[in-house]
Parts: C-alpha cells; structure tokens; sequence
C-alpha cells in the first residue's frame, strides 16, 4: 500500500490449510524486510479469526517480528484444519513527521514448529488426485528439462569435433541443467506443500504532507519596509502544497510584537477575493 497517512488502514483476508491428524502447534510471523525499519514500530498489525471472530494478535509489526505468534491446532479427525484469518495494517493517527515518506516490506510467514514436523500427514493421501497429478506434473516438467538439455549436449558433440574441451563443456552444461531442473522441482514442490508457507514482500508506503509558504523566503524582508501614516505597501506570496496528499491549510501571524504592531491593518486576498482584512490582533 502506497501513500498512507495517519489513521489509514488495509486488509487482506488469507486462508492456510495444514494438513495434519494430531494436534500441533502454527507459528505466525511477520519478517521485517526493508529498510527503514522504523515505520515497523510505528505500523500496528491486528490478525483476526474471521471463523471464530477472535483477535490472535494487536501490537506492532516489529514486534510480531521479534516475538512470533503460536496458534494451537487441535487433532483433526478429517485430517485438514483451515486458518481463515484477516491481517490489518494500520498506520495510527498518533505516528508522527518522522514517519513521512518512510517504507516497509514485509515478508508474512506460516510455519509448523520444528517438534510437530511428524504430525503432518503425508503430502498424498489415497484418493487426493490432485496433489498427485501435480507432483507428476513437477517431475514431469524436470525430466523434460533433463532430457533438452542432454539432446543439445550430444547436438554439440556430434557438430563439433570429439573429444574437444567444447564437448565436455556440452555434458558438464547438461549436467548442470539436470541439476538445477530437480533443484526447482524440489523447491516448489516444497514452497506447495512443505511445512512453511510464506507470502513475501507486503509493501508499505507512508506519504507527505509539505506545505511550503513563498518558497521559504519573507513575505516582507527586514528593513525593507519603511511605513508612514497613511501608506501601504503590497507584495504577493505564494502557497503550495508539495506533498503526495491533500491537505487543509490555515494561514495566520504568528508572534507580532513591537509597537507598531497594534496599529498596523493588513488585507489578505486571492485574486479578487478578500481572505482577510483588519488588524493584527485579528
């Protein structure tokens, strides 16, 4: 989420299936990736049960990052037990300027705890055709991988002359290939069904309120005004607002003091339109 200001708010609703029959324990963590990682102290993430309509955890994400939540799971006679949660990020309305035009990613993570790792059920189960078909289907798709490139180390040998430091140059690329090929089929293989499920690079952006009066210079320098009774003097200034949000401002004189100040009158206008007129005071 991009642009937040104080007292924004976004949500994702995520669903987690573990597959498990004995009861076991879920640890929930929210990683911090980015830098800076202050607006992490500042960002507060709720986790509610969207089944039971419970809040499992309040507070930052930093902490979340640094102490990890446990949910308990009881035994599950269908051997299936279903998290339906919903994560909200929250930047409060007390986060301060400092907060302003600051970034935070964070990696969510669902993981069963390393002593509860034998209480999973196996990955294919009798029946289950879908988690079979596509485990074939990530074998398949390495085999093939194997096999292109061992035909195009034996294209490479036959073209060029045998023996060659190119032809084991071929075979070793092949090997290499059919390497990496299983290395993937592993990986997701294990990113789908393992015990750990991660949903990387959740993105949160703070935006800017700057208003900027005449460019940060006087409206009326010192010692270039000389005034006498009866005269005026003008000059114009501008407002701007050079942040990413909309935003009200309130002009107004601040600490006039000395004492011509009671007897001075000023007129405000844009364009035609009066803003203001009378005196200091006012």
């Amino acid at each position: 989420m991009s642009g937040m200001l104080p007292g924004d708010c976004e949500s994702i609703d995520i669903i987690v299936e573990v597959r498990h029959m004995e009861a076991l324990s879920v640890a929930f963590e929210a990683e911090v990736a980015g830098e800076p990682v202050a607006l992490s102290d500042a960002l507060e993430l709720r986790v509610v049960d969207r089944v039971e309509g419970t809040v499992l955890y309040e507070g930052t994400i930093a902490a979340l990052d640094a102490h990890p939540l446990s949910v308990d799971l009881p035994k599950s006679e269908g051997g299936l037990s279903t998290l339906a949660w919903r994560v909200e990020v929250e930047l409060p309305a007390s986060a301060g300027n400092e907060h302003q035009a600051s970034r935070c990613e964070v990696d969510l993570h669902w993981s069963v705890e390393e002593g509860d790792l034998a209480k999973l059920v196996p990955l294919v189960q009798t029946g289950d055709l879908t988690v079979l078909a596509l485990l074939l289907v990530l074998a398949c798709a390495a085999v093939g991988t194997m096999i292109a490139w061992w035909v195009r180390a034996r294209q490479v040998v036959v073209e060029g002359a045998p023996a060659t430091g190119k032809g084991r140059r071929a075979k070793a690329s092949a090997l290499l290939g059919a390497v990496f090929a299983l290395l993937a089929a592993a990986a997701l293989a294990w990113a789908a069904f393992g015990p750990h499920v991660r949903l990387p690079r959740s993105t949160f952006e703070t935006g800017t309120v700057a208003i900027d009066l005449n460019g940060g210079e006087p409206v009326f320098p010192a010692g270039e005004v000389v005034l006498a009774p009866g005269s005026s003097v003008t000059r114009e200034f501008t407002i701007s607002n050079r942040g990413t949000a909309d935003a009200y401002y309130r002009l107004c004189l601040a600490d006039a003091g000395g004492g011509l100040a009671p007897a001075l009158e000023v007129v405000i206008a844009h364009g035609d339109d009066v803003l203001f007129e009378g005196g200091f005071s006012g």
